[in-house]
C-alpha cells in the first residue's frame, strides 16, 4: 500500500459525546435511521467507494463502537458547529465523517479541501467535510498491483448543505455547545490517487448525498 491511512483524531474542549456499543455486521447491514435522533445516513458513488452507509445510536451490531460528537467553537470571528459520526469494528473496518458547519438555518456551500501532489492538505476552508473509511469500504488499485492507491481520505470539493433545524445550549460548566442540528447535503467529494504505474496522482470524483440529525444527550447538559 503506497500510503498508510491515518485516522483523524478530533480534539475539542468539553465535547458533547454519545458512545454506544451494541450486538452481526456486514457491509450491507445498515439500518434506516429516519426516525432516530442521532444518525448519519449517506451514499457515496464512485470508483473507490460505491455504497450507502448508516451511523446511528440505535444500531445493534456485535463488537461495534459508535461515537457521535457535537460541539460549537470559534474559528477566528466565525462560529462553527462541528459534528463527528464514527463507527468501527475490529481490524480495518471503520467509517467516519467529520463536518464543520455554519451555525444557522439555511443553505450553504461547503468548500474544497485542497491537496498537494502527495495528497497532503494545503488549504482547508472553515466549512468542509471529510469521509474516512477502512480498506473494507474504500479501495482503488489504479496500476493493478494489488495495493490500495488512494493517497487521501474522501474530501469535500463542492457540497451543498441545507440546515433545517439548529439549537444551541449550555452544559453544566456554562459552556456554549451544540444542542440540536438537522440537515442534508449533496455534491462532490474527491480522493487523490495514483491512477497508473507511472502517472502523477489524480482526483477521483465521487458523488455524495446524505441526511443527518444530532441531539445532545441529556447526560451531557
Amino acid at each position: 500500500m503506497k500510503t498508510n491511512f491515518i485516522k483523524i483524531i478530533l480534539t475539542v474542549i468539553v465535547p458533547t459525546m454519545l458512545h454506544t456499543c451494541s450486538s452481526s455486521d456486514d457491509i450491507t447491514n445498515d439500518d434506516d435511521p429516519q426516525s432516530q435522533s442521532n444518525y448519519m445516513y449517506y451514499s457515496i458513488t464512485g470508483s473507490a467507494v460505491n455504497h450507502s452507509f448508516t451511523i446511528s445510536e440505535f444500531q445493534e451490531i456485535e463488537n461495534d463502537n459508535i461515537t457521535i460528537l457535537g460541539h460549537v467553537y470559534n474559528e477566528g470571528t466565525t462560529q462553527v458547529a462541528s459534528l463527528v459520526f464514527a463507527r468501527s469494528l475490529p481490524g480495518d473496518d471503520f467509517k467516519e465523517i467529520y463536518m464543520t458547519l455554519p451555525t444557522n438555518i439555511g443553505e450553504f456551500a461547503l468548500g474544497e479541501i485542497e491537496t498537494g501532489s502527495t495528497g497532503n492538505i494545503t488549504e482547508e476552508p472553515i466549512f468542509n467535510m471529510k469521509f474516512l473509511f477502512g480498506e473494507l469500504y474504500a479501495f482503488y488499485d489504479g496500476d493493478n498491483d494489488g495495493d490500495n492507491d488512494l493517497l487521501t481520505h474522501l474530501l469535500s470539493k463542492n457540497i451543498s448543505l441545507t440546515i433545517t433545524e439548529y439549537e444551541e445550549t449550555y452544559n453544566d460548566f456554562g459552556i456554549l455547545t451544540l444542542g440540536h442540528i438537522k440537515g442534508s447535503f449533496e455534491g462532490q467529494a474527491y480522493y487523490k490517487a495514483y491512477t497508473g504505474p507511472t502517472s502523477e496522482p489524480e482526483e477521483l470524483l465521487h458523488s455524495v448525498t446524505g441526511s443527518f440529525e444530532y441531539t445532545i444527550p441529556n447526560n451531557n447538559l
